[in-house]
């Protein structure tokens, strides 16, 4: 039997022999589904891998220059939102933002504006030293922990200094937030599985969406992997810089799908939430 054939259901034969046949059914049921989920990983595994055929053509394209130069972040069009430019954060800022270690020293809790620039700047790629102050971070695709290329990076501002509640779409090219929905988020995030306890207590909710085709059309199945860990690194990153400024951070990893889809407007199948972050 092959793989594909595992998650295929064979139609039951008929019996009429009362109770017991009833929980012979349900134990089936319940045989079937454990199989599936035991055996989704293994889905997952094999159709992502690399093998040594195709080996150096991942190689090539995940470390050639011209691609990564060829390539540049399709951000999404939001002509015509309402948008609010962000600070640019300083040179120093943003190497400190790259050095995990330096950013140990807190300052006095405040998140604002400008924290949310740093924050915004740090997961978007690597820092390039040359740059003069105040530009923003070089922004093509590397493919490397930290960028986010196949990564989007939505805002729930709830109580975000200088900024008025509402959900954003963070624009890297610009550096701008578009908004997208006005208004408090707060109980539409509990709606979609965020608790109370976390909403009264956040300054801002980060989720991080993964637009698969983006890595797919390059990669392949092996794209879905790399959103998978670009979603961690950035998060990671976020993580980083947001307690350099004194604000405590917790991952939120379980939410109802749908809902928090609907909330930054995408279908959940071409682009979907793959994760989100608590800046409380």
């Amino acid at each position: 039997m092959n793989l594909a054939d595992r998650f295929i259901l064979s139609p039951a034969p008929v019996h009429d022999d009362g109770p017991s046949h009833v929980a012979r059914v349900i134990d089936e049921a319940d045989n079937i589904r454990d199989t599936q989920e035991e055996h989704l990983y293994e889905l997952f595994h094999e159709q992502t891998k690399v093998y040594a055929y195709n080996f150096r053509r991942h190689h090539d394209a995940l470390s050639a220059s011209d691609h990564a130069i060829a390539h540049y972040h399709s951000a999404k069009d939001f002509d015509g939102f309402p948008w609010v430019a962000l600070p640019g954060p300083t040179q120093a800022e943003l190497e400190a933002a790259n050095e995990p270690k330096s950013v140990s020293t807190r300052h006095e809790k405040s998140f604002g504006m400008h924290a949310l620039s740093v924050c915004l700047s740090a997961i978007r790629s690597e820092i390039a030293s040359e740059q003069s102050q105040n530009q923003l971070l070089d922004y093509h695709t590397q493919y490397t922990p930290g960028t986010t290329d196949p990564v989007d990076v939505y805002i729930f501002a709830l109580t975000c200094a200088g900024l008025d509640p509402g959900c954003y779409y963070y624009h890297p090219p610009s550096h701008r937030l578009y908004n997208i929905s006005y208004g408090n988020m707060s109980e539409k995030l509990t709606q979609a599985g965020i608790t109370r306890r976390v909403i009264t207590q956040s300054v801002a909710i980060v989720a991080f969406v993964g637009a698969f085709g983006r890595s797919t059309r390059h990669f392949g199945e092996r794209g879905y992997r790399y959103i998978l860990l670009e979603t961690g690194m950035a998060a990671e990153r976020l993580c980083y810089v947001a307690k350099g400024y004194g604000i405590d951070v917790r991952g939120v990893p379980v939410f109802v799908d749908d809902l928090m889809n609907d909330l930054v407007q995408i279908n959940g199948v071409d682009e979907a939430v793959l994760f989100c972050v608590d800046l409380h």
